[in-house]
């Protein structure tokens, strides 16, 4: 197995998604297209792959009408390698949130923000703001992405 070819793999979603549906159990090509919602012959070429560098086993039994796949060991490393990025996204948008609210409650300015005439100032503390800004957007993509990844 080549360094490159896994990279590729960890780097391509579609790949990495047929992996965790895989880790849950054997499925055939046709269980994989209607989870993932990809045309089965894609499914098909994404998982020659895969039996290719060893990271799934393509299991065909006599007497069974269907070929099944399942993840190898070096699936399974695969897969514990890479933490899926809203695993990331959900502590690091409330640690924004909080620090955020924080500053607001404080009520000490930290940085002010001046109006475009030099004579008219404000006082308004924009760091907070930036801040709960992006713990709500950080919140609102974990969200999308566990309901679209189930």
């Amino acid at each position: 197995m080549k360094r490159e070819e896994i990279i590729k793999v960890i780097n391509s979603e579609a790949k990495m998604n047929i992996l965790r549906e895989l880790s849950k159990g054997q499925k055939t090509p046709t269980d994989l297209s209607r989870k993932l919602g990809k045309v089965k012959s894609t499914i098909v070429e994404h998982l020659d792959e895969l039996v290719r560098l060893g990271l799934v086993a393509k299991i065909e039994e006599e007497g069974r009408k269907w070929v099944f796949y399942s993840l190898t060991k070096d699936g399974y490393r695969v897969l514990e390698g890479r933490p899926k990025i809203y695993e990331l996204i959900l502590p690091s948008s409330v640690l924004s949130l909080v620090i955020g609210l924080l500053i607001l409650i404080r009520k000490e300015p930290t940085q002010k923000v001046y109006a475009v005439s030099e004579s008219v100032k404000s006082n308004i503390n924009i760091v907070p703001f930036i801040l709960i800004g992006i713990g709500v957007l950080g919140l609102i993509f974990y969200i999308i992405k566990v309901k679209r990844n189930g």
